[in-house]
């Protein structure tokens, strides 16, 4: 980094401190920029305001610090001359946010940034498409990764990476809230620019809306021979556009024939209807940074798109498949039986598959998923669910043993004991077990010693039933007796870490103090919405967790904290973070006491963060100790006595009654 500002230590060319310039003439240059390194980039506008010098001076130090720039329309309107100071060509990422047109392409050109490699356009318009197109040109010379989300209007694709030419990831997303306009999107733009079939270097595709496959979507894969991932249309993208125009699947559903045609080296492929939003996609590097590896590796699939399209494309791609997702399509019309499947088994040996995820038709028919699974024998984590699954003697008989599976989740599950012990027994290697919406034998605790390896439960939903097949209607017989001996004995005989509960019927205090008893427990996790523990349960329960390894705790069923429980609390040697709250926000909201909160922080050595969901700020002065106001008075007053950083309050939402309103609070502090 060039400077103008002398380092020379000769008292003749630097006398004294210069008033002026300060630290930048009394200090050796590497010294200064270190120093500048740790500005962010209001640090910077504020020391740019202090002389005329400074003015000059900051810019050259702080280059780094103004690598991610962000704008809105309001930025550009009242133009900040500090802030484009800062601006030029180390510049690498700009975020956009609700922009009516292209005159912050235009500004950002002006201010020097013209070597951006990452550009965002959050909740934009751009209605002139050509004069869009002329302005991202001067600055798409070293764009890689372009992104617009929310968008709300449409793109001519291909005269845009035309303009883009080292462009790799590219994302479009419709925007949702103007679902009344959902055919600006199908058609192509018409722009000035004729459309060219140019090869692009485009690697990563994310089309979230629905357009026609023929005229968009196919002539795009064609100018991407080098495209290692593709995801398609979400889930709520195509619920709106079903609820307001007529089309089939087959209309918007890719043809992986034709996409693995025009796109060969294709390792990632979310099809049509597979995920909820792109924020939650976070796993396509791990499938697409072998640049050498050819074939499908991650299929994330509706089964609509044909049972026997599907075995084809897994025939084809069976040596190199690793992710498997085969979903049920919300919209469907009968035509897809579970039996189709079995004779398509025949050919398939998927021998690299390490995740199964099953929620179609398929996994209806027990025998048809344990065939199925059994074609796998490399599987680590395996997922299954849909409507109720049914497992009987003779088909978890023939499951076969797969030495490396480490995660089973299963959703709608209903078996009995011998099922569940067979199928366990043929996973020697599982470490984590969820059971969600699952009847649940009684005795069922009694085998998890069997499990060696198990680390991690989560029970969601579940129903207690009688092993015995002759009592009809024997769904949740239990009591509180049951419930408890269940979890005395799998935490006498199981060496959990963590433990995840969601509506367990009949869990009461004994339940609860029982899980406090597991010694190598280290996330505990508890959601019983229709149960509220005295704080005399809970301050046993604190105290007998300190006899545990416990790093994580989160109890969603608390009505009042009070100074015992929280002491309690904070005595627990290597608790890090610790959530507290109600479920039911709008009967009884979570109440936290203060003196009892601010001796949890004076006595705690490991907590980073505190949660309270739903905290009552009262204006009746008889509930001055739960105040959230007060407390945080008192929490800020003792900041450097008790190490907290920060402390965020959010109003969840205002009732109709004016006495009262409702907060989650968020404390941070540093160890």
């Amino acid at each position: 980094m060039t400077s103008s500002i002398s380092n020379s230590t000769d008292p003749s060319t630097q006398p004294s401190l210069n008033l002026q310039l300060g630290f930048f003439t009394a200090l050796h240059l590497d010294i200064v920029v270190d120093i500048c390194s740790y500005f962010d980039q209001q640090d910077c506008l504020t020391c740019m305001a202090v002389c005329r010098s400074w003015y000059n001076m900051i810019p050259e130090y702080v280059q780094s610090s103004w690598a991610t720039v962000r704008f809105t329309e309001k930025d550009i309107k009242m133009e900040n001359k500090r802030q484009t100071r800062c601006l030029g060509k180390h510049v690498k990422r700009v975020i956009l946010n609700k922009h009516k047109n292209e005159q912050v392409l235009h500004c950002l050109f002006d201010w020097g940034c013209t070597k951006i490699e990452h550009l965002e356009f959050n909740q934009c318009q751009m209605n002139n498409h050509d004069a869009f197109l002329d302005a991202l040109e001067k600055l798409g010379s070293h764009l890689t990764h372009l992104r617009l989300r929310c968008h709300d209007s449409n793109i001519a694709f291909l005269p845009l990476f035309n303009t883009c030419p080292e462009l790799t990831h590219f994302t479009f997303n419709v925007n949702r809230s103007a679902w009344w306009r959902y055919n600006v999107y199908n058609k192509e733009p018409v722009v000035s620019r004729l459309p060219s079939f140019q090869k692009t270097k485009i690697t990563h595709l994310y089309l979230d809306t629905y357009m026609e496959k023929e005229s968009r979507i196919y002539p795009i894969f064609k100018s991407c021979p080098d495209l290692r991932s593709f995801v398609g249309p979400s889930k709520w993208t195509i619920e709106i556009d079903y609820a307001t125009q007529d089309w089939q699947y087959n209309d918007v559903a890719i043809d992986l024939d034709k996409l693995l045609e025009l796109c060969p080296k294709v390792n990632y492929v979310r099809n049509f209807y597979t995920y909820s939003d792109l924020d939650n996609i976070r796993d396509i590097d791990a499938y697409t940074n072998d640049q050498e590896c050819t074939g499908l590796r991650y299929l994330d699939i509706c089964e609509d798109y044909g049972c026997g399209r599907i075995a084809q494309c897994l025939s084809k791609n069976q040596d190199t498949l690793q992710y498997l997702s085969i979903r049920p399509y919300d919209f469907y019309d009968g035509t897809t039986i579970g039996y189709w499947w079995s004779p398509l088994f025949e050919s398939l040996q998927l021998t690299h598959l390490t995740t199964l995820v099953c929620n179609g038709s398929m996994s209806d028919e027990g025998h048809l998923l344990i065939e199925f699974i059994n074609l796998c024998p490399a599987l680590e984590t395996l997922a299954l669910g849909h409507n109720t699954l049914t497992i009987d003697h003779a088909a978890a008989h023939s499951l076969s043993t797969l030495n490396r599976l480490v995660s089973l989740d299963l959703n709608s599950f209903c078996v009995d004991t011998f099922c569940f012990t067979t199928i366990i027994s043929r996973f020697p290697a599982l470490q984590e077990l969820n059971l969600t919406f699952a009847s649940v034998p009684f005795d069922l605790a009694k085998y998890f010693h069997h499990i060696q390896h198990l680390k991690h439960l989560t029970l969601a939903y579940v129903m207690w039933i009688k092993d015995d097949d002759n009592d009809e209607g024997n769904i949740d017989k239990g009591d509180e007796t049951t419930t408890t001996h269940f979890f005395q004995y799998l935490t006498a005989h199981s060496q959990l870490e963590t433990i995840r509960l969601a509506q367990i019927p009949h869990f009461g205090p004994s339940a609860l103090l029982a899980i406090a008893s597991l010694p190598t427990l280290k996330t505990c996790d508890i959601a019983l919405q229709d149960t509220f523990y005295s704080d005399g349960v809970l301050h046993t329960f604190a105290s007998k967790l300190r006899g545990t390894a416990i790093e994580k705790l989160s109890l969603r069923t608390t009505g009042y904290v009070s100074y015992d429980a929280l002491t309690a609390l904070g005595d627990l040697p290597l608790l890090k973070e610790l959530y507290l709250s109600s479920t039911l926000i709008y009967l009884s909201p979570c109440k936290v006491d203060g003196p009892g909160l601010l001796e949890l922080l004076r006595r705690t050595t490991s907590l980073t963060s505190v949660y309270f969901g739903c905290v009552v700020v009262s204006k009746s002065k008889e509930e001055e100790a739960i105040h959230f106001d007060n407390l945080s008075v008192l929490i800020n007053q003792a900041v450097p006595q008790y190490g907290v950083e920060d402390i965020n309050k959010r109003e969840l939402y205002r009732p109709s009654q004016m006495y009262a309103k409702y907060y989650s609070t968020v404390i941070k502090r540093r160890v």
